[in-house]
């Protein structure tokens, strides 16, 4: 069976999911999932409300702001277990070591710290909120990724959520393949990349155009490398696809929304004036409609009226509610909430703070999107940069990668505490002349920077520039304890002169 025939036969899974995604982008953003057969001239009914929009919006700064900061080192490596143990074994290497892992996770960060890499992340995120799906892909042969949208891809999966096989459908200008893969008398031709699961750890991978295998695009990938990334928003076993945030929510959006047609039309018809005139009045009518403003015209007043609406403790009884609906919308979207103070820069123990926040609030989903979106686009761009020569290739089970930010980066303040605590106690139970004796303080600054994401290499001296410093200020002393004796010694031999 082909690839395209494979897609259309699992395009059924995915119905259901796409159809709620839909209707949630229908009361927040429209465009991020629109119906079927939309083109760039498509028009898009516009929600009466925009608090699902900028709710939208406001949630994915947030998750972008704490898992991905700004000019913060989000991850680093550090050695395991085993790598602690055989780093041990020879005196002095840890040190070393760690400056060396730490300059690594250095390269890959500055390699990810680029202006393409956000927008992606952020319309990942966007769609995963609305929709509760969506996709990376790592480009071949870089370390760019580019978002796929749920309705290009699909996806099956196991009972125990192992992705089983996940397929992407392209339109391709025909134009840019092989004349034997175009797809005669179109301008795209339809090109299907597939991920097969073939054991417990391996996946196949290749490509089809026009249903024909495309040569020199079969791959095959460790797991751990697979660069397409089908993510969801929050998992139920059992599903191919995800549930969104706004699944939870989107009974208080469809309030807000009709609440908030229903006001607009009634402030409309509230709006209007007209006037009403007593046929049997004495005002008359051409006399009133010619009269220019603040002119005199005679008339009796109760002969003109204007139409009312008597539903004014309706319209107050509906905006109160649609008050409280939007208050509720804006507690669920974190819109009430801040952590950066005015005029100053996010700190880590604010970020610290915010994904522990997000991660209690959203039920744990928060949690686990930094587990399947850090981790990956990390392990990727680190195997790209070691094909390409930038990075060595590293001995297996030695080095693990630990994330400094989002939920999995919630330790490193308890760490740094510790550090604290440790270096208090240690200053009052021991004599200060037996501390420095005991305690290498060289060992704990290159501790507490990489705790902390800095880079010491660049201004921490290395232990034998520190003992040569060392060396250099004992001698300076001794020599400058010296001179008073010789000075005293040339006075005693000047008088001796003189006598």
């Amino acid at each position: 069976m082909s690839l395209k025939k494979e897609y259309t036969h699992m395009l059924g899974a995915r119905e259901h999911f796409m159809d709620r995604a839909q209707r949630a982008s229908l009361l927040t953003q429209p465009i991020v999932f629109p119906q079927d057969g939309h083109n760039a001239s498509s028009n898009f009914n516009d929600p009466y409300q925009s608090v699902g929009s900028r709710g939208v919006e406001n949630l994915t700064s947030k998750l972008l702001t704490t898992l991905f900061p700004t000019g913060v080192q989000w991850f680093q490596h550090r050695l395991t277990a085993e790598g602690e143990s055989e780093v041990s074994q020879s005196k002095g290497l840890k040190p070393a070591v760690d400056q060396q892992l730490q300059d690594r996770a250095r390269v890959v960060w500055r390699t990810l710290e680029q202006p393409w890499f956000r927008p992606r992340i952020a319309e990942l995120l966007r769609n995963l909120i609305i929709g509760g799906n969506g996709a990376l892909w790592q480009v071949p042969k870089s370390a760019r990724f580019r978002f796929v949208p749920l309705r290009n891809y699909v996806v099956s999966r196991d009972s125990a959520d192992n992705i089983l096989k996940s397929i992407v459908r392209e339109e391709v200008a025909s134009v840019m393949l092989e004349p034997e893969y175009r797809t005669p008398d179109k301008e795209t031709t339809e090109i299907y990349t597939c991920f097969r699961r073939t054991g417990p750890k391996m996946f196949d991978s290749w490509q089809e155009a026009d249903e024909k295998l495309v040569p020199g695009t079969e791959a095959t990938y460790p797991e751990h490398l697979v660069p397409f990334r089908p993510l969801r928003w929050e998992h139920h076993s059992g599903e191919d696809y995800g549930r969104s945030f706004i699944d939870k929510i989107v009974g208080d959006l469809a309030s807000a929304e009709g609440l908030s047609e229903a006001l607009l039309d009634i402030a409309a018809i509230a709006a209007r004036v007209v006037f009403l005139f007593n046929p049997a009045g004495v005002t008359n009518i051409q006399d009133f409609e010619m009269a220019d403003n603040g002119a005199c015209i005679t008339g009796v007043e109760e002969d003109i009226g204007t139409t009312k609406l008597d539903k004014f403790g309706d319209l107050q009884t509906a905006a109160g509610l649609l008050r409280e609906t939007r208050e509720e919308l804006r507690e669920a979207f974190f819109m009430g909430s801040t952590i950066q103070r005015s005029g100053e820069r996010v700190t880590a123990t604010e970020i610290s703070y915010l994904a522990r926040e997000l991660d209690v609030a959203l039920g744990g989903a928060f949690g686990q999107m930094a587990e399947d979106i850090q981790g990956p686009v990390v392990t990727l761009t680190e195997n790209f940069l070691q094909k390409t020569g930038v990075l060595a290739a590293l001995p297996e089970n030695v080095v693990e990668l630990q994330l400094i930010t989002g939920i999995e980066g919630l330790g490193r303040s308890t760490e740094m505490e510790a550090l604290q605590i440790f270096n208090s106690m240690a200053q009052g139970s021991i004599p200060p002349q037996h501390l420095e004796l005991m305690i290498n303080y060289h060992n704990i600054l290159l501790e507490v920077g990489k705790v902390s994401g800095v880079e010491t290499g660049s201004f921490v001296k290395t232990l034998e520039e520190y003992q040569q410093g060392l060396q250099a200020q004992q001698q300076a002393a001794v020599a400058q304890q010296g001179l008073p004796l010789i000075q005293d010694e040339l006075n005693a031999q000047r008088e001796q002169e003189s006598q």
